[in-house]
């Protein structure tokens, strides 16, 4: 099955030239990715089997319930970030907790943000938090 790979995209577009302390808008981007799949799968559970097919053709995942699949995909994915080096959280990476407000804010400037979900001020903020 063809994947439409825009429903993985959540950044506004109106931030091509984002930068908090000395991350930029990937990086972040990247150190939320495990705690937006965790939010998406409980607010709109159909999108399970995308982040299972995920698991299982990046991560090599032999399990054939989705949900479970999904799960250890994303934790695999947090290893794959420890076995790079690369912090695994937000907090590794320097961004102070009394921030995260700051961030949600910042990401839905301009309204509700994402392609899979729509995701609040509110809901931005959850996953920073989970990410933190």
């Amino acid at each position: 099955m063809k994947e439409d790979i825009t429903k993985w995209i959540w950044q506004h577009k109106d931030y091509p030239n984002f930068k908090y302390n000395k991350l930029e808008l990937t990086d972040l981007l990247t150190l939320i990715t495990p705690s937006w799949m965790r939010f998406n799968m409980k607010k709109a559970s159909e999108f399970t089997p995308m982040f299972a097919r995920f698991a299982r053709n990046v991560f090599g995942v032999i399990e054939s319930d989705d949900k479970k699949a999904a799960k250890i995909g994303i934790e695999a994915l947090e290893n794959f970030y420890k076995v790079i080096g690369m912090p695994k959280n937000m907090r590794e990476a320097g961004v102070e907790e009394d921030k995260l407000e700051y961030l949600s804010a910042q990401a839905t400037e301009f309204g509700d943000i994402g392609t899979m979900t729509s995701i609040t001020k509110n809901e931005a903020l959850e996953i920073y938090k989970m990410a933190w």
